[in-house]
């Protein structure tokens, strides 16, 4: 078919048209494929998020578990180390008694065994003095014995 040439730019302008329309068209593809990757994109983001979120939600409730059964032994150890403390403080003050007590006993033993050793030496000095007059009143006696026999002899003591 051959066209006058008053219908050319008639042609011309259909062509224009028709490939607007194709670009159209093919825009219209593009945008379609790209909001099919967009929104693909999007439900894949989506997923992973929701995923994230859950093994999130997991380890935090996990966490918060650990808290807990870490804050119920950290609880039982303070009550423990509470015990201990005052059992040491009971010990330390039973300890701190017995020790008074046998310091007394000995204090007291310690009068008692220097009240007995002075009654002892008191009354063996009483001994000493009761022996040393008869010594000396035995002595005495002698000596006048030797002093008669010298004289009988007819020596004189003072000279021997």
């Amino acid at each position: 078919m051959k066209l006058s040439r008053g219908e050319e730019p008639n042609v011309k302008c259909i062509k224009n048209v028709y490939l607007g329309e194709i670009k159209a068209v093919e825009h219209q593809r593009e945008m379609a494929s790209w909001r099919q990757v967009v929104g693909t994109r999007i439900s894949d983001l989506t997923r992973q998020y929701k995923t994230m979120r859950s093994d999130m939600d997991l380890q935090v409730h996990q966490l918060e578990i650990e808290v807990s059964r870490l804050q119920q032994q950290l609880t039982s150890c303070q009550q423990q180390l509470a015990r201990s403390q005052e059992e040491k403080l009971q010990i330390i003050k039973e300890k701190d008694s017995t020790i008074k007590e046998l310091q007394s006993k000995i204090d007291n033993m310690e009068t008692e065994y220097e009240a007995i050793l002075h009654d002892s030496l008191d009354m063996l000095l009483n001994k000493l003095e009761t022996s040393r007059l008869q010594w000396e009143k035995a002595a005495t006696s002698f000596h006048l014995e030797q002093k008669q026999k010298l004289l009988e002899f007819g020596l004189n003591p003072l000279e021997i």
